[in-house]
């Protein structure tokens, strides 16, 4: 297995964290080093040119640099669309203590999360009129928004279920609080 901090670079050998520097300013502290680098890149480019030699890197780096851009590019348009589900996947997932949420939704705090569902399909309906397009069928304004938010409300239960079992690992540890006293404690 080889050391990740190690780059083979060809002509000098072994080029490491620690000679790093030495390695790139060495060839022109003197006229003799700076003539061993130029007939080192005489060798590595047979008819001789220098500025050929550099000339063909900068195309390279810049080639190499506008296929990341296009790389990067693609990503974000393909992420992009995704962007609004991944950010409710990853607030219910890793913002919500599910083990508090789920101790108050057991003891009847389900009915204002059935409550908040009603309140924001008509909210939704009201604001964004007219028939919804669900995976090829078009159906009309509330059923289909009511489709969408029991979806995303569904995904929101499978993020705290996935937390509740450890499927998040360490991204979803939350402190643990101190018991609270008793209110009529005094």
């Amino acid at each position: 297995m080889m050391n990740p901090a190690v780059v083979h670079v060809g002509v000098s050998g072994i080029l490491n964290a620690e000679n790093w520097r030495a390695w790139l300013t060495e060839p022109f502290k003197s006229p003799q080093k700076r003539l061993e680098f130029a007939s080192i890149l005489d060798n590595a480019h047979p008819n001789g040119d220098e500025m050929e030699v550099v000339s063909t890197l900068v195309d390279n780096i810049v080639t190499i640099l506008g296929s990341l851009l296009q790389i990067i590019w693609s990503l974000l348009t393909v992420i992009g669309s995704w962007a609004p589900l991944l950010a409710w996947i990853g607030f219910w997932g890793l913002a919500v203590n599910w083990v508090r949420a789920w101790d108050i939704i057991r003891r009847g705090g389900f009915i204002g999360v059935l409550l908040l569902m009603v309140v924001w399909v008509m909210v939704w309906a009201a604001v964004s009129p007219g028939p919804t397009n669900l995976f090829g069928l078009t159906v009309s304004n509330y059923p289909g928004k009511f489709v969408w938010v029991t979806g995303l409300t569904v995904i929101a239960g499978i993020c705290g279920s996935v937390q509740m079992s450890g499927g998040f690992g360490r991204l979803a540890c939350f402190a643990s609080e101190e018991a609270e006293p008793a209110a009529d404690a005094h």
